[in-house]
């Protein structure tokens, strides 16, 4: 891959964004943000599997504006989530959250003005324009066998480190997204460098299924997060206690997801090193990766 090649595969990805961005702004559902927040990540992936070791010097970054807009349509997504799932807590009690629901709905049309303004300068657009710029070196293919074999030891320094904090869970999930968004546009067949321990066939749907309940468990941080203490203060004191109740339950939830999915994480993302859990009393065979893994020099988190 080329130059060339990349600038088209970029081309299509900024295309396909500013479609979707056009979408949130003229109707801005939860299935619209939806669609503009997956297809960032997969440009996101896909840029910085660039990175990786096809650059010469030159920022690949995403502009400034695109970066805004998928943050604030973020924001406006968990704000909608959120207003769904008080009204289905509350529905045996209709019209008990009436003043925290009036309160979402504030903050959601507070911010729609902020994210319109910039889908209107076309930040997809801007996005390509930087990008043109860059000196691509021309892409291997091992690139993408060395950049699962980086993921993958980043995967296993967070683990070995046994510091499972709800920062370092979502830094998982992002590190996840990455491996799953490139394998599937970009890696058909590469993971096999990986040292799986089970076959494929059966990790990818294992994978799949573990970013989904990591989706879920990040969605309960966020819900927990909006019931935070500064905006029960504007509440009425019936809604104010209701809204601490629900709190309180939605804790609890969280504490038993959390166990339930580190188990599932230390078991399908366990080091190579560590020995392997039974199951039915027989251990699945492990398949043959890298001998000598590449170790990355650090762990960036930040969701750029």
């Amino acid at each position: 891959m080329d130059k060339k090649e990349i600038t088209v595969i970029i081309h299509r990805h900024c295309r396909r964004l500013a479609q979707l961005l056009n979408q949130v702004f003229d109707r801005g559902g939860l299935a619209d943000i939806h669609d503009f927040r997956v297809q960032y990540k997969k440009f996101r992936a896909f840029l910085r599997l660039l990175d990786f070791k096809c650059k010469e010097g030159q920022t690949s970054r995403i502009s400034k504006s695109l970066q805004q807009a998928y943050q604030l349509s973020g924001s406006i997504r968990d704000l909608q989530l959120q207003r769904q799932r008080i009204t289905r807590v509350t529905r045996q009690q209709p019209g008990s959250a009436k003043a925290y629901l009036d309160l979402l709905k504030e903050e959601i049309l507070a911010l729609r003005p902020m994210l319109s303004s910039i889908i209107i300068r076309n930040p997809a657009l801007d996005t390509e324009h930087h990008l043109a710029a860059v000196s691509w070196k021309k892409y291997k293919p091992k690139n993408i066998e060395l950049f699962f074999a980086y993921k993958w030891n980043t995967l296993e320094q967070i683990i070995n480190a046994r510091n499972f904090s709800e920062e370092n869970v979502h830094a998982i999930r992002k590190i996840l997204k990455d491996i799953f968004y490139t394998e599937k546009d970009h890696g058909k067949g590469k993971l096999s460098s990986l040292p799986f321990r089970l076959s494929k066939r059966i990790y990818m749907h294992s994978l799949k299924q573990l970013l989904h309940e990591l989706g879920q468990f990040h969605d309960k941080c966020v819900a927990l997060a909006l019931l935070r203490t500064p905006s029960l203060s504007k509440l009425d004191q019936p809604t104010r206690v209701l809204m601490i109740a629900i709190k309180a339950d939605w804790s609890k939830e969280k504490a038993k997801m959390k166990t339930a999915l580190l188990q599932k994480i230390k078991w399908i993302l366990a080091p190579t090193s560590l020995p392997l859990p039974k199951l039915n009393n027989q251990g699945p065979r492990r398949k043959k990766g890298l001998k000598n893994p590449v170790v990355p020099h650090s762990i960036n988190m930040s969701d750029n």
